[in-house]
């Protein structure tokens, strides 16, 4: 069971309660999607497809947290998809035109999902000649095979407490770990070990999350560079100061 759920539920299986709140938009720089209005039917739409049911939060009242995984895992698709691939590309034009990345070569999607977050990434870098033979690599113990099918790339099963307990200890230096909707799920106490488990093998880190959570403390090895807000989806920027 990944760090930081507690009972028999886990991180992912968390989500499914959680994913709906609204984001808070206070003090930040938001770019709005002009059609907002319409997206709450377009998610529903997009969970029927995925799950059959009306919302995911339904198909995980229906099921239940281990079940609605058990059933599933290897169809799994993060139905704010459209949102969080527009998010990330205005946040990824964004810090480049600022000068906060560093080049990619080595990037980790952790929890991967159905791979939204990469398949985002890997859209935006074909725009981007100076980036050139990028390895993505990606991880997530209960969708690793959606994430496989709609990638056409393998996915390693590292859950946080692999992470935490030091699995990516002593791989070569990576230069981003994406993190996305997952890292507000996990508990405060298991948070900074996590955390400076990442600070250790990442130059950067980008969290995509639909809250102000995670608060990200500076001890635990990163530092905030920037955020970005669109469709209420918060894309955040960090570096690394243990590497």
């Amino acid at each position: 069971m990944p760090l930081g759920c507690s009972g028999e539920t886990t991180c992912h299986e968390a989500k499914l309660d959680k994913v709906d709140e609204v984001a808070d938009t206070e003090d930040v720089s938001v770019q709005e999607d002009a059609s907002g209005g319409c997206r709450s039917e377009e998610r529903s739409v997009a969970a029927i497809e995925a799950f059959g049911h009306s919302s995911v939060r339904a198909a995980y009242s229906e099921l239940g947290a281990t079940g609605f995984y058990e059933v599933h895992g290897a169809e799994y698709r993060n139905p704010h998809s459209d949102e969080l691939t527009a998010a990330m590309r205005i946040s990824l034009d964004t810090w480049t035109a600022r000068g906060f990345l560093p080049p990619l070569q080595r990037v980790l999607d952790l929890a991967c999902g159905s791979g939204e977050a990469s398949i985002a990434l890997l859209a935006w870098v074909q725009e981007q000649p100076e980036v050139a033979d990028l390895d993505v690599q990606a991880a997530d113990p209960f969708t690793y095979e959606a994430y496989a099918r709609r990638t056409g790339r393998e996915a390693s099963r590292w859950s946080f407490e692999d992470v935490a307990g030091g699995v990516l200890d002593g791989m070569e230096a990576l230069d981003m770990i994406m993190c996305s909707f997952c890292l507000h799920l996990l508990d405060k106490s298991w948070l900074s070990l996590t955390l400076s488990a990442l600070a250790r093998v990442s130059r950067t880190l980008l969290v995509a999350t639909p809250h102000k959570r995670p608060i990200i403390d500076a001890r635990t090895g990163w530092e905030q560079l920037d955020e970005v807000v669109h469709s209420r989806v918060r894309i955040r920027l960090y570096k690394s100061s243990l590497i």
